[in-house]
């Protein structure tokens, strides 16, 4: 985030001239990775499943895979685990222009528009925790689907959450049951802030930031067939809005998984969907 600087009088003042080299810009730090720690892979197994991404940072931790995407940095390759390709969705997702942002800022990132779904290779079981940082620049109206989902194939249909608040089920972009709870709230404009869900199988819950604003549990049909799913975005309602970040944590798919290594699906030492152990 660049603040846009209002036009000050100031006294004359002498500055030291940095010599070039001598200091990054404060864009350039921001778009450096920082560093973190990271669990190492346990097994060459694992290390041959983090090689299959692009993700700005990537691990295992108790077991389930953590990928984390920072679209600010700008680095062109974190579309690549992503469908579909940018060049191919006709500036519904884009990255951000020069001089684009929130009100008082000038922003990086990834942008999308109007309507449409962003999805990730990566292929996970019912079991998956979901973060995206965002901040939505068009007005707010009631209608309008900004959500974290997890996209089955078999099903054609998305489940996810909206707003932060909202369950919804998706099918080509649009409601396919009533949404849990039916109370809509409506996206704010130009605040970023973090939305989410976390599902487990049985019921997924609502996240605005860290606090969880409602669950399907007193639903359980709201959530049948979604027992494997692919972590993406939908959006629609003339919506335009920043995606700063996602972050996903979760177990994969086991076949997908081994179909991805080139081993046979099901095979013994592949992890159980349910426990995530090692069978046989």
């Amino acid at each position: 985030m660049k603040t846009i600087p209002a036009l000050l009088t100031l006294p004359f003042v002498l500055f030291a001239q940095e010599e070039p080299g001598e200091k990054k810009t404060e864009k350039e730090d921001s778009r450096e990775p920082k560093a973190e720690k990271e669990s190492a892979p346990s097994s060459e197994r694992e290390k041959r499943i983090l090689e299959l991404f692009t993700a700005s940072r990537k691990s295992f931790e108790s077991g389930k895979l953590v990928l984390e995407y920072n679209f600010e940095s700008e680095n062109q390759d974190l579309t690549a685990d992503w469908s579909p390709p940018l060049a191919q969705t006709k500036n519904r997702i884009r990255w951000a222009g020069p001089g684009e942002g929130l009100a008082w800022t000038i922003e990086d990132g990834i942008v999308v528009a109007d309507f449409g779904e962003w999805v990730h290779k990566a292929v996970f079981v019912a079991d998956v925790r979901v973060t995206v940082d965002l901040a939505s620049v068009s007005q707010p109206r009631q209608g309008t689907i900004l959500a974290p989902m997890f996209y089955n194939e078999k099903k054609k249909r998305a489940l996810g959450v909206t707003g932060g608040y909202q369950a919804v089920v998706l099918s080509g972009g649009k409601l396919a049951k009533p949404p849990h709870p039916k109370t809509e709230r409506l996206i704010p404009s130009n605040l970023r802030h973090k939305v989410g869900y976390k599902f487990d199988g049985k019921a997924i819950e609502s996240y605005n930031g860290d606090k969880k604003t409602s669950d399907t549990s007193e639903n359980p049909r709201f959530t049948e067939g979604f027992d494997t799913g692919r972590v993406g975005l939908a959006w629609s309602g003339s919506v335009q809005c920043f995606i700063f970040s996602v972050r996903m944590e979760g177990r994969l798919d086991p076949d997908w998984v081994a179909t991805k290594l080139g081993e046979k699906p099901g095979k013994k030492g592949t992890a159980s969907p349910k426990t995530g152990k090692k069978q046989g």
